[in-house]
């Protein structure tokens, strides 16, 4: 059964365990109630990022027919591959993430974009898990496979139809949604800091994530600063909305992650400025239009998300699946 009635200080400890330096970082408040006026007001309105109450999104139907909980980790799910497998000649996007070891510490992985059946990517989760969970591990599908910004509108009907619009965007605002996409993985996963052009309801379907967030100014002032680091050093020219390979590799990513993650120089005499959310299958966090994050799936076991773009107005509505029921 899908948990409920978690408490703050839980997710407060688990997420000092995670990251010690918690403390730079302020909590996102949650709405009272997950009413249709109590979103515009608090949220919408004054574009300020907000969670819904816990549990929140727990009827969407990708939740449940996804995912199911894996045998060996008992905190983690798997994918459903009885479900899933059925569409598995699907050809979705794939991103390859290798480890780069051998060439110094500014090519930190290598990374490359493919399209491959979605039963490949089922298969190449299963091994991944089944290795993990071993005793005695056997050796690993090399590299890592994420699967990335997949058109839902590309998908079988019967997997778009466990993505409705929820409700609380239908009633909201224009109820359209004129783009969509999927994200799966296996944790941990990792979308650079960025910021979106239309505001994103962040919905989380299985497993866990971690959201850093940064007001408009303060954001553009980091990726600015790490921009001009790379460019200094020969390299740079990544964009702020575009997931593109400079990100996932090399200088860039290694100099990003560190400002956002690590122990980064963005936070001096900006007190306030940055926000942390923990999120649980269920959950939903409000991220308004020009705010800058950064998501980090954490634990074990399989993560991803689908965004929908357009359904309030010029909003964009994002669910991410990680954990099991």
């Amino acid at each position: 059964m899908l948990r409920s009635g978690r408490s703050s200080i839980s997710h407060y400890k688990v997420a000092r365990q995670l990251y010690p330096t918690i403390s730079r970082f302020s909590h996102v408040e949650p709405l009272r109630n997950g009413s249709v006026d109590t979103f515009r007001q608090q949220a919408f309105a004054p574009a300020k990022p907000a969670l819904l109450p816990r549990d929140h999104f727990r009827d969407l139907p990708a939740l449940k027919k996804w995912f199911e909980p894996s045998p060996n980790m008992p905190t983690a799910c798997q994918l459903n591959a009885s479900y899933l497998s059925s569409y598995g000649e699907t050809l979705v996007p794939l991103e390859l993430t290798r480890d780069n070891l051998s060439n110094g510490a500014d090519s930190v992985s290598s990374f490359e974009q493919l399209h491959a059946p979605l039963n490949f990517f089922i298969e190449w989760t299963r091994q991944h898990q089944r290795s993990a969970s071993a005793s005695t591990p056997a050796t690993a599908p090399a590299g890592r496979l994420y699967l990335a910004q997949a058109q839902v509108s590309d998908l079988p009907s019967p997997l778009r139809a466990d993505l409705p619009t929820p409700a609380l965007v239908t009633l909201a605002g224009k109820g359209d949604v004129y783009d969509a996409n999927v994200w799966i993985g296996l944790a941990p996963t990792y979308t650079p800091l960025h910021r979106d052009p239309n505001p994103n309801l962040f919905v989380q379907l299985a497993g866990r994530k971690t959201v850093r967030l940064f007001t408009p100014d303060v954001g553009a002032d980091v990726f600015r600063s790490v921009q001009a680091r790379i460019g200094a050093a020969g390299g740079g020219g990544g964009s702020a909305s575009t997931r593109g390979a400079e990100m996932m590799q090399g200088a860039e990513r290694r100099i990003l992650e560190a400002e956002v993650w690590g122990s980064g120089e963005w936070e001096e005499g900006r007190a306030g400025a940055g926000l942390e959310a923990h999120l649980e299958a269920g959950d939903g966090l409000f991220i308004p239009k020009g705010w800058w994050h950064s998501i980090k799936g954490v634990g074990e076991g399989v993560t991803g998300s689908v965004g929908l773009v357009g359904c309030l107005p010029h909003m964009a509505y994002t669910t991410t699946n990680g954990g099991c029921i």
